[in-house]
């Protein structure tokens, strides 16, 4: 629970039911669909959190990989979720000639005792760009948007970076994608891992 992007498939219900979307059906803990699977290419792997994690937040092992059980797990688990990713990415180029990746997520008020960034200043919405794929106008115009809306907001931070399939990263000018992070203490009771009053308000 205190990794996962607890409710983020209900938060975000509505931009998947009239856009469409995939959703990782695994915890993080098993396969982090977000990652690099090349550990030379992934930040987090130096700390036992690549694509697959050998250790939890705390820093304990939590299990051993080979490379068999890491070959299972990437074809099983992490290359149908990208395959899938670049289909419907393929789809929408096909039918509207440019596609939007919105890479929704989840985060905790406070700073995880792993986390790169440890300030504890912490925005209701983080934005995550890509200099490739995020242009100018996108970042300003969701930034506004929130602004608007009374939160709080930083690009990347606390977190950075934005999910596009791997046929298309830093190749296709029309294929667009931002990261929104929401903070979790906008629509959780974060110590109990409940929904609170305001979930339905933050979802709309």
């Amino acid at each position: 629970k205190k990794i996962g992007d607890l409710y983020a498939e209900l938060l975000f219900s509505e931009l998947l039911r009239d856009y469409g979307g995939i959703i990782s059906k695994v915890s993080r803990l098993v396969v982090d669909i977000e990652r690099f699977k090349d550990d030379k290419k992934e930040v987090m792997s130096r700390l036992g959190m690549g694509a697959l994690y050998e250790k939890n937040e705390g820093g304990k092992i939590i299990r051993k990989i080979n490379e068999t059980s890491r070959q299972i797990l990437i074809n099983e688990i992490y290359q149908p979720y990208h395959l899938e990713l670049e289909k419907l990415t393929t789809n929408c180029l096909l039918k509207f000639g440019k596609c939007l990746i919105l890479d929704c997520h989840t985060f905790p008020s406070q700073p995880r005792p792993y986390e790169l960034d440890q300030k504890t200043d912490r925005p209701d919405i983080c934005l995550g760009t890509d200099e490739f794929c995020t242009p100018e106008n996108l970042k300003g115009a969701f930034f506004e948007k929130f602004k608007k809306g009374g939160f709080s907001v930083k690009y990347n931070s606390p977190y950075e970076g934005t999910i596009v399939p791997e046929a298309y990263y830093h190749k296709d000018k029309k294929v667009y994608s931002i990261m929104i992070e929401i903070n979790r203490k906008l629509y959780m009771e974060e110590g109990k891992f409940l929904k609170n009053k305001n979930f339905n308000v933050i979802s709309n």
